[in-house]
């Protein structure tokens, strides 16, 4: 419950107690004063707090009743006085300003006033593209999407109905996803084509040879594991075994093993590379037993890390026991951190980061509360080879425990782009993969079901994929701070303003802060790291090459359709089907939207507002041709009562030609 929610539950407590509004209110405006004061005054910045600023509104709203009444004590008083002196002008004047202080008094709610947690919020100006793309296809991010890939039913958070399960996750189109995003991505007709021409850009790219993967060569696939570790006394968060321990963290949302699975496939079946050259793991942690053994049976040559330096319950024997390889912490590769007023230290990575000549690069989707989102960039905190990161939170939007965040202005340092930056890191980087399977809240929580659209209620089933960095985390930045908006039960992390600051720096090294040049290895300065930009809308999802202007992001989705091209704006004419009429229009409480289906579609129709934000997913239903109604109630129990202004009914016909859309205006008036 948030905080303001808070203020107004005690408050429904006294009614029910019966006590007269009045002395509700000078109450807990009492409490209010004095708890604000005895917690401000010790500590100022306490005044941020998310429950210093709910309490912040009653507090003023009691002291200015206290005013309002001292104000009008003393105009009744000028008032009897003057007209002892008949000087009736002036009474009248006093009275005048008596009655419209007391009127303020009277009409106002005292509960009117409610704190925002959500400050400090961003304002993501759309398509304005920053930076120099870099890929095959510059920009290109491809968005793979199948409801069928997860279980509707999961409840990741119970014992033994792990969403990581075979039960909760259909390989076959996970399989599917992972080969068509592939494909798309690179623009060949062949997995293996695929991965070769993958292979011949990276090399391009760093070395100058247009070669091929060649036998020999390591393939370090760093995975997020972030719950997999065991300590002191304790095996944490694993069973000896490594299974998972029954706790809190059970149900993490992490890396897919079915998104790695159908990468091994893709690396050993269809490219050619040998299992004996491929590592995987998050070095500072380990891999679950659920993982290695599903990995395991297919592909038993491949190296599966462990970490036994960190954790004393382990050793380097009980690892290889166990069918690990351990990491071993290397001397050649330094991190360094371009300010040193705000992370002071310097890292080493492991062995397998020095000498891995390809990486690839595969996290969850989550919001963090530190970082407002943990993606590609936040994934190399496990890369470097200390027991621990904390010591890069300093870099970060929240570096602290205490909320709001404290580093959220635009042009500040950010830990992310020394690590998207570093030769060994993000430059070593092929691939990009954002495993959206199982999409969730925050670093250390379980997945959540997701209310935008397309998942209307259902888990993320995704997967992003880009060799453009920054533009992959600004795609899958939209899209999680559209989620994940502070809007009833949900966080509101990605919405901090500065979250997105780390992608306008690592695309543009004008937006550095000043006096910071970012020299990750310690010798050469940082160029554009890839494009940033923000999308047109959440409904529509242009970037501004579907917009067709040429540069910035290009966002692709499997199936075709999710996305709107250049060719296929809001309103698409020609349809074979589409809304017939929308009466009464304008109304104020309700209105019957007709349409017609011509051949079989799965019709979805949403209500969004001006700015292309969703406030209602009236229905999602397969439909056999022929005409059809739905009634929007626009008093809707979860929207409320809508305010007067103009919206626009979208209709969306999902059939085997791929997606189609119609919209329509329409108009409250209350």
């Amino acid at each position: 419950m948030k905080y303001p929610d808070k203020i107004h539950t005690i408050y429904n407590w006294f009614n029910q107690l019966r006590v007269p509004v009045r002395i509700t209110f000078i109450l807990m405006g009492i409490a209010s004063t004095a708890w604000f004061l005895i917690r401000v005054i010790p500590k100022p910045s306490r005044a941020a707090y998310p429950c210093m600023r709910a309490a912040a509104p009653v507090m003023s709203g009691f002291v200015v009743y206290l005013l309002g009444l001292s104000v009008s004590a003393l105009i009744f008083r000028k008032f009897r006085q003057y007209i002892r002196q008949t000087r009736f002008i002036t009474a009248g004047i006093m009275l005048i300003a008596g009655l419209i202080t007391l009127g303020f008094m009277v009409a106002r709610n005292p509960f009117e006033a409610r704190a925002d947690a959500k400050i400090p919020l961003a304002i993501h100006t759309p398509n304005e593209p920053m930076g120099e793309a870099s890929s095959i296809f510059p920009g290109r991010v491809v968005w793979a999407w199948n409801p069928d890939a997860t279980n509707e039913n999961c409840i990741p958070t119970n014992y033994g109905d792990g969403w990581w399960m075979g039960k909760n996750n259909n390989q076959a189109i996970v399989d599917q996803m992972v080969h068509d995003a592939i494909l798309k991505l690179t623009g060949e007709s062949t997995v293996a084509s695929a991965w070769d021409t993958l292979f011949r850009f990276h090399n391009n790219k760093k070395h100058g040879i247009n070669n091929s993967y060649s036998a020999g060569e390591k393939i370090f696939i760093k995975i997020n594991v972030t719950s997999a570790w065991g300590a002191g006394e304790s095996w944490g968060n694993m069973y000896p075994g490594f299974d998972k321990n029954n706790n809190k963290y059970y149900g993490i949302a992490e890396t897919s093993p079915q998104v790695v699975l159908s990468v091994f496939r893709q690396l050993v079946n269809e490219a050619g590379v040998n299992q004996s050259d491929i590592y995987v793991g998050d070095p500072m942690k380990n891999i679950y037993t659920h993982a290695y053994n599903y990995w395991h049976a297919e592909f038993p040559d491949i190296h599966y890390l462990g970490n036994y330096i960190h954790y004393n319950k382990f050793s380097e024997n009980f690892l290889i026991e166990n069918g690990r390889t351990p990491v071993v912490e290397g001397s050649d590769v330094i991190i360094y951190y371009s300010d040193p007023a705000t992370i002071s230290e310097i890292d080493l990575t492991y062995t397998i980061v020095e000498q891995a000549d390809y990486m690839i690069n595969i996290p969850a989707l989550k919001a963090h509360k530190r970082a407002g989102i943990t993606l590609t960039a936040k994934n190399h905190f496990g890369t470097q080879s200390r027991d621990g990161a904390g010591h890069l939170h300093a870099g970060l939007v929240a570096p602290n425990e205490e909320y709001p965040p404290t580093r959220t202005s635009y042009g500040m340092y950010r830990t992310q782009v020394d690590l998207m930056g570093h030769p060994y890191l993000g430059g070593n980087t092929m691939l990009f993969v954002v495993d959206g399977l199982w999409g969730g809240s925050e670093a250390v929580n379980p997945p959540t079901k997701w209310d935008m659209t397309p998942f209307n209620g259902d888990w993320t089933s995704s997967v992003f994929m880009s060799q453009d960095q920054v533009a992959l985390e600004s795609v899958c930045f939209d899209f999680l701070r559209t989620e994940y908006d502070g809007s009833g039960s949900k966080v509101n992390y990605p919405n901090y303003e500065g979250v997105d600051d780390y992608l306008r720096q690592a695309a543009d090294p004008s937006k550095w802060p000043t006096g910071i040049t970012y020299i990750p290895d310690g010798e050469h300065p940082l160029t554009s790291l890839g494009i940033h930009e923000h999308w047109n809308n959440s409904t529509s999802k242009q970037y501004s090459r579907n917009l067709g202007l040429g540069e910035g992001i290009q966002l692709l989705s499997i199936p075709e359709g999710l996305v709107l091209s250049s060719e296929n704006h809001e309103v698409t004419t020609g349809l074979l089907e589409g809304i017939i009429n929308a009466y009464p229009n304008p109304f104020s409480e309700f209105t019957t939207i007709e349409y017609q289906v011509k051949t079989f579609s799965t019709v979805e129709i949403d209500i969004v507002n001006i700015y292309g934000q969703e406030v209602k997913n009236l229905m999602k239903e397969n439909k056999l041709s022929g005409s059809y109604s739905v009634i929007w109630d626009s008093r809707g129990e979860n929207s409320g009562l809508l305010p007067s202004g103009i919206y626009f009914v979208r209709l969306k016909f999902y059939t085997n030609k791929g997606l189609q859309t119609d919209t329509k205006q329409i108009q409250i008036m209350r």
